[in-house]
C-alpha cells in the first residue's frame, strides 16, 4: 500500500510521463515499485507513455523496467500490443 507521500509522487510520475518530460521520469522512479505505479484507472506509467506516444519515455521503461510490458491495466490493455 502506498501512503500519502508517495501517492503524490505518483501522480507527478504520471504528468511527466504524459508531459513527455523523461528527466523528471527517471528523478521521480527512485524504487522500482513506482514503474508499476498505476492510475485511477490501472494504467502504468509506460500504458501512458504508449497512449500519449511518448517513445523516449517507452525506450526508459523498455530498457530499465522491461517487465512493465506485460502489465494490465484495468480494461485489460496490454502496452505490449499497442507497441506492435
Amino acid at each position: 500500500m502506498f501512503i500519502q507521500s508517495e501517492m503524490v509522487k505518483i501522480d507527478e510520475i504520471h504528468r511527466a510521463v504524459t508531459l513527455g518530460n523523461l528527466r523528471n521520469v527517471q528523478q521521480l522512479i527512485d524504487r522500482k515499485r513506482l514503474a508499476y505505479c498505476r492510475d485511477q484507472m490501472g494504467a502504468t506509467p509506460l500504458h501512458k507513455a504508449v497512449i500519449y506516444g511518448q517513445k523516449e519515455i517507452i525506450e526508459y521503461f523498455l530498457d530499465r523496467f522491461p517487465s512493465t510490458i506485460h502489465t494490465r491495466d484495468n480494461s485489460t490493455f496490454l502496452a505490449n500490443l499497442a507497441l506492435q
